[in-house]
């Protein structure tokens, strides 16, 4: 099948550089094996699919898991230098996420991944690069399938179109990003670490004023004083979200509350519209709540400012309304973000899997909160967000400057491995 210019969806490339496809650059195979309970401390380093959502970015240089050497039989060997693909995703702007390995041997890879085995000219680190371009990205994209969950075959990646310059040209184009990026990774890590202890100083803030109220009142179980509980359903969805969750049906993903902030951006398009009955909308004045997460992030607590009658709950949200005459739900937010609230929370989450513990309705009614009269409540909910106003501000620039740097770190990816920069050193 005979490639054009247009298929490479950018830039023209350099005039020396040779036009092709995925499939033509090595030797492709599949991850398999057993699941995550056969993991432990020690052994043969074992990477997963989900690992290059949560961890690796280019290379995969230090394992996060292993398995047994009896359970590393059933898996796919993996190889320095060889490629790892994702198989599986949620969203197909990330699907075909590729890292190159650089674990010595003996190591594995497990199912839902793919794996490429480049030539020996083909650089392995200049096509982990080059996966990342924009070009590539939409060529990823565009061979996905399914909506609630997307997947790639080896054959459709074996049919995305690139440009490749000659192998001297890949190293030193790889070389010049390894370092630029790595500066670039260095500033986000900064600028993280900055948000961390933002958010620390904020709850240490917000705990010394429950505690001075605390310490003049009692405590009182949840349950006395919320009106109802709801759980959300988990209808079809698309892995995109809706531009308008006003206007647009969607389901809000568990990561709408994470650290107290509600983020109705965080949501899917609703496909089963079966499901699209305003009764599962969030309004004003509701509490949500994660019922499952991470066990920092089990039990995050947001209060909804504004009606979303299209936004609805997914089934790992709760939605929490308090008796409007003993409980303001403003401060219930920020009660349930305390570091008393999130120990008992912590300490009560269950669950089969280390990554996703869940807390129970009957967990959240027997939360003990500071049993404080109403007007009281308001008034101390009002000075707590008059201090941690300029804290939220710091973290929204914080954040804003993540995202400029990671569209900094995307931009120049796509130029250098689509020929759009003259490389220092680089040799044809």
């Amino acid at each position: 099948m005979s490639i054009q210019q247009e298929d490479l969806l950018g830039e023209r490339p350099p005039s020396h550089w040779v036009v092709t496809r995925l499939g033509r650059l090595g030797r492709w195979g599949k991850g398999y094996g057993g699941s995550k309970k056969d993991n432990q401390e020690s052994g043969i380093p074992v990477v997963r699919y989900g690992d290059l959502y949560t961890t690796f970015q280019t290379t995969i240089e230090h394992p996060v898991a292993y398995v047994s050497s009896e359970d590393a039989d059933r898996y796919a060997p993996l190889h320095p230098g060889t490629l790892v693909f994702t198989a599986s995703g949620e969203d197909p702007e990330e699907i075909g996420k590729a890292a190159v390995s650089m674990l010595p041997d003996p190591a594995v890879v497990g199912g839902d991944a793919i794996t490429l085995e480049p030539d020996g000219d083909v650089d392995p680190l200049f096509l982990a690069y080059g996966i990342q371009a924009h070009p590539l990205r939409t060529h990823r994209a565009l061979r996905s399938t399914g909506f609630t969950v997307v997947h790639i075959s080896a054959a459709k990646l074996k049919t995305i179109p690139l440009a490749l310059p000659p192998l001297g040209e890949q190293r030193a184009i790889a070389d010049f990003l390894n370092r630029e990026t790595a500066k670039i990774d260095a500033l986000i890590e900064k600028q993280n670490e900055l948000i961390s202890l933002l958010r620390e100083r904020r709850g240490a803030a917000v705990q010394h004023r429950l505690d001075v109220f605390s310490a003049e009142h009692s405590t009182i179980a949840l349950g006395y004083v919320i009106g109802s509980i709801d759980q959300g359903a988990s209808p079809s969805c698309a892995t995109w979200p809706v531009a308008n969750p006003a206007t647009d049906w969607c389901v809000l993903k568990v990561g709408c509350v994470n650290y107290g902030v509600f983020r109705p951006d965080e949501n899917k398009a609703l496909l089963d519209l079966e499901y699209a009955d305003p009764k599962h909308a969030v309004q004003a004045g509701d509490v949500v709540v994660s019922r499952g997460n991470t066990r920092e992030l089990v039990g995050s607590a947001a209060h909804v400012p504004t009606h979303l009658p299209r936004a609805l709950l997914s089934d790992l949200l709760y939605r929490v309304r308090t008796r409007s005459d003993l409980y303001d739900p403003q401060f219930l937010a920020t009660v349930l973000g305390s570091r008393h609230a999130r120990d008992q929370i912590e300490l009560e989450a269950r669950g089969s899997s280390h990554t996703m513990p869940k807390i129970s309705q009957a967990v959240l009614r027997k939360l003990q909160v500071p049993h404080i009269p109403l007007a009281e409540q308001r008034a101390l909910q009002t000075s707590i967000a008059a201090e941690t106003a300029k804290i939220d501000a710091l973290i929204a620039k914080a954040e804003e400057h993540i995202a400029l740097a990671q569209e900094r770190r995307a931009a120049l990816i796509t130029a250098a491995v689509t020929g759009q920069l003259d490389i220092p050193g680089e040799t044809n």
